[in-house]
């Protein structure tokens, strides 16, 4: 999955998760988009890969892996927004990948 945030003021102003895979990568990725949308990054953060789950409905054992790279995506992109905006000033995209299971 590839995740890209763009961030103003300490708020996810946009958010784009391009998932790999199957179907249900697909319905995480939109859901962790609406999710954070609008969030502050402390917010944003807090988000966990069971919430993600109970917002689709619940994911089965083999597919439980989708939101755990979707908080894994969703962690590392806060996380380089974080690093970058101390040297850059912050309010660009940015892109976080996590490999597939």
């Amino acid at each position: 999955m590839e995740l890209y945030i763009q961030v103003k003021d300490s708020i996810i102003v946009d958010a784009k998760l391009k998932p790999f895979g199957s179907r249900v990568a697909i319905a995480i990725s939109s859901i962790v988009t609406e999710m954070v949308d609008g969030k502050r990054i402390e917010e944003a953060l807090k988000i966990s890969n069971k919430a993600m789950a109970k917002g689709s409905g619940g994911l089965s054992p083999v597919n439980r892996n989708c939101s755990v790279l979707a908080e894994q995506a969703l962690k590392s992109a806060i996380e380089d927004y974080l690093n970058d905006s101390k040297s850059k000033g912050g309010g660009e995209k940015r892109r976080a990948s996590s490999c597939a299971v």
